[in-house]
């Protein structure tokens, strides 16, 4: 067995997975009231936290003008509050302060089949050309109370470290975001692509085991 056919086998992998990914946001978990440094904010990524009595604060530093875009999301579970805000200051340009307002938004119920999730849709902004700088983005709501998700960037990327931060995060959002059991994390497109993955990873074990075993005979 010739070893460019484990790289077709490879290659076809990747091109199964990838779509699996491409309406996803990197998952990221925050924990503490520190200011959260977003890096690389014109990449789709959604920021899980809960407020306890204080707003959730946020800042992007830029070197380089960047096209930034930020919406507001709730999870569809019981009791949840629909009145979460997001506040988005520029240090440096006065003018430029964007307001979403979740306590006058009418928030859409809507499903994210990457997680086989229920979110209420937030208030978003239009993605802008913004000069390069400091932004606060400071999110709240009237008691400051509850889960929030707080998405930011456009383009999607599932870099490898970025699919296994997935796999691994998914598990804890379900039982603390969502209160689901940590199992339902891969009854979903993520349980898919493992699958895909497993499958592949045993296909390339036997040709190797062939290619092995055909090369030691040989001798």
């Amino acid at each position: 067995m010739k070893p460019y056919i484990i790289k077709i086998f490879i290659f076809t992998a990747l091109l199964l997975v990838t779509p699996l990914f491409a309406n996803a946001h990197q998952p990221r978990i925050i924990t503490g009231s520190e200011t959260v440094n977003i890096e690389n904010p014109e990449i789709s990524q959604a920021f899980y936290g809960v407020m306890t009595g204080e707003p959730a604060n946020f800042q992007i530093v830029s070197e380089e003008p960047f096209r930034l875009y930020a919406g507001v999301l709730v999870p569809d579970i019981e009791e949840i509050d629909k009145d979460v805000s997001a506040e988005i200051i520029s240090l440096e340009d006065p003018k430029i302060k964007i307001l979403l307002d979740g306590s006058t938004h009418e928030w859409e119920r809507f499903h994210e089949e990457f997680a086989n999730d229920w979110y209420f849709n937030g208030p978003e902004m239009e993605e802008t050309e913004v000069p390069a700088g400091t932004y606060n983005i400071r999110v709240f709501s009237n008691d400051n109370q509850g889960k929030y998700v707080l998405v930011v960037g456009k383009i999607e990327s599932f870099p490898l470290d970025e699919i296994i931060n997935t796999i691994i995060t998914l598990p804890e959002l379900k039982k603390d975001f969502f209160n689901k059991s940590p199992l339902t994390a891969y009854f979903n497109l993520v349980g898919l692509f493992m699958l895909i993955i497993f499958v592949v990873g045993l296909i390339i074990i036997a040709l190797l085991y062939f290619l092995i075993k055909k090369l030691y005979f040989k001798k």
